[in-house]
């Protein structure tokens, strides 16, 4: 688009008008009685600093819609003999390179977690001499965790099926030895790797010296949204083992106890608690739904063993 110094239409081409709603008629008007699609556009100050200066200006614009994205520039047109005459207005439509920037923004915050929750993995395991083999199974089950939220395009992922994958083995429902219940709830990528590890841990733990080891321990894993409604609302995760060998505090602070009482509350914002009773383990982990990572679906109970 052609403007003068009084910002005076001279001249546009057609791709103009998905920006600016012009007709042919316009040509002679000033471009201040034409409504721009530009959110927070003010064109009279950008051609006016080109003019005061004779330097070109660009800057990103964005439709008003928010799904156009464009790259304005302001540059001076010039006479022959060098004199300022007006100014060239051009938009470039930079929509899809906007759309891949911001993918590469959401991916570098996904790698960052990854690392950030591997790295905590291995500073952890290495603090409380785990061997190898326990190393190698939580960086499986985060493997596991991590292709489950993938699956979902790093969206949100059902607490049911993070539960299932790491307790599916032992056999799931009324016939099985975990029994899994809740609402059905939602949570964001970062919860749910944070969790899933946490129930990882858990599993890996019984089935070594809890409720798992012996044929006739039994598991229950159970969620709820307590003080719901409130600004206090919070959903909390419960694990109760049965039926296992009676259990005693490690020696020293294990793993499991570092992830759940302090990990935790760094990575999502949650606080949990563990404690070690005589026929197992018993744990409960509270996030609240302020954080928004929680994403209550319902409230309706999910259905036992599911």
């Amino acid at each position: 688009m052609f403007l003068d110094k009084q910002l005076v239409i001279r001249s546009f081409t057609p791709a103009i008008r998905g920006i600016f709603n012009l007709k042919e008629i316009d040509r002679g008007r000033p471009l201040t009685d034409i409504v721009s699609g530009v959110i927070d556009l003010d064109l009279r100050n950008e051609v006016e600093a080109v003019l005061a200066n004779g330097q070109s200006r660009e800057r990103r614009v964005v439709a008003r819609d928010g799904k156009g994205h464009y790259l304005m520039r302001v540059l001076p047109y010039r006479t022959a003999d060098r004199t300022v005459d007006g100014v060239l207005v051009t938009f470039t439509d930079i929509t899809r390179i906007t759309e891949i920037e911001a993918y590469q923004r959401e991916l570098s915050q996904r790698i960052d977690t990854m690392l950030e929750i591997v790295l905590g993995i291995a500073q952890r395991s290495a603090a409380v001499e785990a061997v190898p083999v326990e190393l190698v199974g939580r960086l499986q089950a985060l493997a596991g965790i991590y292709e489950l939220v993938s699956r979902a395009n790093w969206g949100d992922v059902a607490l049911a099926d993070l539960a299932a994958k790491e307790l599916g083995n032992y056999g799931i429902g009324r016939n099985g030895r975990v029994v899994v219940e809740g609402p059905p709830i939602l949570l964001k990528a970062r919860a749910a790797v944070n969790l899933g590890m946490v129930l990882h841990e858990l599993a890996a733990n019984a089935a070594r010296d809890g409720a798992l080891s012996v044929p006739q321990g039994r598991i229950r894993v159970s969620w709820s949204i307590d003080r719901a409604n409130t600004p206090e609302a919070r959903l909390v995760i419960r694990w109760h083992e049965s039926g296992g060998p009676a259990v005693k505090p490690p020696e020293g602070r294990g793993y499991g106890s570092a992830l759940i009482e302090t990990a935790l509350n760094e990575q999502i914002g949650a606080s949990g608690s563990i404690a070690f009773a005589d026929g197992g383990v018993e744990a409960s982990i509270s996030l609240p739904l302020s954080t928004g990572l929680v994403v209550p679906q319902g409230p309706e109970e999910g259905k036992k063993g599911e």
